[in-house]
């Protein structure tokens, strides 16, 4: 299992282009079985140790800035370069500055070795994975758990 989150904004800096997403919280340690260093240029990769079916659960927070919102902001999950069936999710943007949340959790065969990202785009450079920040000490922008379920 693996439990990871940021709190990083990352803007979308060139519609259509797939941005990694970087998991750069230290105090994301619980993780078993599922290699991840927060602290370095790896920190959007995660390496599985075991082969079986994962349930890959994650949500991302997203905002439009434009005055009249109709962006398309796209998520996926990766493995070894190439997206993974099921996981890409399409939400459309309709208020300015409103966070919202886009989540998915597909079960999945992964092997010894295999290497997830997860990514998001959007068609519009006023979108960005962020968060409002209003409450709270930790304002996630993407959160993830990966559990294995099954050999």
């Amino acid at each position: 299992f693996l439990f990871a989150h940021t709190n990083d904004t990352i803007p979308v800096a060139s519609a259509g282009v797939w941005y990694n997403i970087t998991y750069s919280e230290e105090v994301s340690s619980p993780k078993l079985r599922i290699t991840h260093t927060h602290d370095d240029n790896t920190n959007d990769t995660f390496i599985i140790q075991d082969d079986g079916y994962y349930n890959i659960h994650y949500a991302m927070s997203f905002q439009d800035a434009t005055a009249t919102p109709s962006a398309h902001i796209v998520m996926r999950v990766i493995k070894n370069d190439v997206e993974i069936p099921g996981t890409l999710l399409e939400e459309d943007s309709s208020k300015q500055y409103a966070d919202f949340t886009v989540s998915n959790g597909p079960i999945v065969y992964l092997v010894t070795g295999d290497e997830i990202k997860f990514q998001f785009t959007s068609d519009d450079t006023d979108v960005s994975l962020t968060s409002h920040r209003t409450y709270g000490v930790h304002h996630d922008t993407s959160v993830i758990k990966i559990i294995k379920i099954s050999n």
